[in-house]
């Protein structure tokens, strides 16, 4: 499978690291808000792709954390489904 679903691997009792960073599901919208940033102020190509790679892995980041979260709290801590 090339493409990798957020409810079809999360649903799945073990997924490899490869899958997990493939899911991107927040990251690739905090990816995409750095980007714009930098569009919406003009500067070069290098900077863009910068912020970009920036958002990317803070997503990731993010998402690694908020996952962590829906395994070591209680859902009424949490305040959300897990």
């Amino acid at each position: 499978m090339n493409q990798y679903y957020p409810a079809e691997v999360e649903s799945r009792a073990e997924v490899t690291e490869k899958e997990y960073v493939k899911i991107k599901k927040t990251a690739e919208l905090f990816a995409v808000s750095a980007e714009i940033g930098g569009l919406l102020a003009d500067i070069d190509n290098q900077r863009i792709s910068n912020l970009k790679d920036y958002g990317m892995n803070l997503g990731i980041a993010f998402q690694i954390f908020n996952d962590i979260l829906g395994f070591t709290t209680d859902r009424k801590e949490l305040g959300k489904p897990i």
